[in-house]
């Protein structure tokens, strides 16, 4: 899921703004909270690695995570806070439906 590898990313980041530190705290909530045999701790450690935001997003959706709006919601909060506090060099879009 780029959310959550976005998240860790700079989410985690000291220099981070508070407010992108909140909303990746809330993104997580809901995971760890809805998705208890989902682990994102491979992606939190390694969020630049394909493979590992690959199995993380098929746990997700075998979980049944792409049909919930406020995780979706949750996401594109994420990934636009960041954009705020961090432009980005290349485009950023945001799919919960293809975890």
């Amino acid at each position: 899921m780029s959310a959550l590898a976005l998240g860790a990313s700079v989410g985690l980041n000291e220099t981070a703004a508070a407010a992108v530190k909140d909303a990746y705290a809330g993104l997580k909530g809901l995971l760890v909270g809805r998705y208890t045999a989902v682990d994102v701790s491979a992606v939190e450690r390694r969020p630049d690695s394909a493979s590992k935001r690959d199995s993380l997003r098929e746990d997700l959706a075998d979980a049944g995570a792409d049909a919930d709006v406020e995780l979706f919601d949750a996401a594109t909060a994420l990934i636009a806070l960041v954009r705020a506090h961090k432009p980005l060099r290349r485009p950023l879009s945001v799919s919960i439906w293809r975890i």
